[in-house]
């Protein structure tokens, strides 16, 4: 999981893009950066969507976080997919580490997601110990397959700190807008 200076990189850009890209935040997988990502809605006077599968650590993070604006949702990301009907400015992605559902998370809200704004997915240069750990229980860590396929497109601009978020690696997303020139104006 880690401690809030390990997740120095979201603590300090999500207010940045927050500043400059209007909607809300959208978290799949509680942990440290629910905290980070609550402190910078409410801030910013903004929705914070929640979702995790397990129903005691989102009660915990209700009574501890106390915000109005905090939605959270108990069950699998796809579900909550599926009710979602929001524009995000900021994604952060730290659910199933399984690439196949990874890939349609990132899709659907890459879609949704406001241009200039970013989507941030953990996981992504995971150690070989814990991918070989994980594998060994019937578990997969591949979420650096979905980073690669991010790197190879266009339309975003992929930036990946490997040494950052408890050590596993921080991948961003930033949604380009494809109408304008690669300058400033």
């Amino acid at each position: 999981m880690g401690t809030v200076e390990e997740w120095a990189i979201l603590k300090n850009l999500v207010g940045v893009i927050l500043k400059y890209v209007p909607g809300c935040i959208v978290e799949i997988g509680c942990g440290v950066s629910t905290y980070i990502l609550a402190e910078h809605a409410k801030s910013h006077g903004v929705k914070f969507y929640t979702c995790d599968t397990q129903w005691g650590k989102l009660e915990k993070i209700k009574k501890n976080i106390g915000y109005d604006n905090l939605i959270p949702f108990h069950g699998r990301s796809i579900s909550f997919i599926e009710t979602f009907n929001d524009t995000p400015s900021v994604v952060f992605i730290d659910g199933d580490h399984n690439a196949k559902v990874v890939r349609k998370e990132v899709n659907f809200f890459l879609d949704k997601l406001n241009i200039g704004g970013v989507l941030f997915l953990h996981d992504t240069c995971p150690w070989k110990e814990t991918v070989e750990s994980k594998q060994k229980k019937g578990r997969t860590v591949d979420t650096y397959l979905v980073r690669k396929e991010l790197e190879q497109n266009k339309d975003f601009d992929v930036f990946t700190w490997r040494y950052t978020a408890a050590f596993c690696g921080l991948t961003m997303v930033l949604k380009k807008d494809m109408s304008e020139p690669e300058y400033r104006r």
